[in-house]
């Protein structure tokens, strides 16, 4: 496990962690796949408008 001290070092580990799960959700769960084309579909809507 990697032991960090400083506040900066955990932000990054932090980062790099969610970072890890979304790619992980983004390759292996269609649920999440769907959502985040239905969201970048409402946000293409809204910059319609």
């Amino acid at each position: 496990m990697i032991s960090v001290r400083n506040k900066n070092g955990i932000n990054t580990l932090h980062a790099e962690i969610v970072s890890e799960l979304k790619n992980m959700l983004d390759d292996n769960n269609v649920l999440v796949t769907s959502f985040r084309m239905a969201n970048l579909l409402i946000l293409d809507n809204m910059m319609l408008s």
